[in-house]
């Protein structure tokens, strides 16, 4: 339609600007987490530590699935330490989290391809991110460290925000951020609920990431991979 040329290409980032293991505590994996709080004079086994966070963890999001609002990982560490310790102070919670998100960061894989495809788009579009996460720097430290952030016009987090995809809220305050029609933009995620789902709701056409198939001859904007949306584009 003549006046709705797409100008705004906005990605999703976990799953999709860059790869990653979903999931939380798991063996041995966030042991130097651990040894903080037992140097800290924090007693407690790795079994009870790991089973007491992942239930805290579930906790904050089934609420979250319900109401769409995001909590904070310093709201995680709050019902960890109150579950198991009761106060303490709130260094000492902010430099768990800090090391929780050290170690947690390993599992973000970057494709060495990217910086050179985004340059390439975005000589014909603006780029932004709309993303949920619970801790705002994993964000911005990962496109620092990949040399991009200062490619996107906007970055609009889910916990800085408030609000989580898939709800139409956070879109639409993108589109607003941005000055735009929802016409003009294409959202590109991996999740069909949050990303898909959620930016049809707000009237933004998405391309679905599929890399396993599971949407293929259902979803006519789907792809393989992030590389493969320009035959979308066009």
């Amino acid at each position: 339609m003549k006046g709705n040329v797409v100008k705004h290409i906005v990605f999703d980032f976990f799953g999709t600007l860059v790869g990653y293991t979903p999931g939380h505590l798991s063996g041995e994996k966030y042991f130097n987490t651990y040894k903080f709080l037992t140097e800290n004079g924090y007693a407690i086994n790795y079994k009870k530590f790991s089973s007491s966070f992942s239930d805290a963890f579930g906790e904050l999001e089934e609420k979250a699935k319900v109401t769409n609002k995001e909590f904070h990982m310093h709201d995680l560490a709050q019902l960890f330490f109150t579950n198991n310790f009761g106060e303490v102070p709130n260094k000492i919670q902010k430099d768990f989290i800090e090391n929780y998100i050290t170690e947690w960061n390993r599992q973000i894989l970057y494709y060495p391809q990217l910086k050179r495809f985004l340059d390439k788009l975005r000589g014909n579009y603006d780029l932004s991110i709309i993303t949920n996460t619970h801790y705002k720097f994993l964000i911005y430290n990962n496109l620092r460290t990949m040399g991009i952030s200062n490619y996107f016009n906007l970055i609009l987090t889910s916990v800085e925000y408030g609000i989580r995809k898939p709800d139409s809220r956070i879109f639409r305050e993108a589109i607003k951020r941005l000055s735009a029609k929802p016409e003009t933009i294409i959202y590109v995620g991996d999740n069909y609920s949050e990303d898909y789902q959620g930016a049809i709701s707000a009237g933004i056409r998405c391309i679905l990431l599929d890399p396993e198939h599971k949407w293929k001859g259902i979803i006519k904007d789907r792809v393989d991979s992030l590389f493969d949306i320009e035959r979308l584009l066009k």
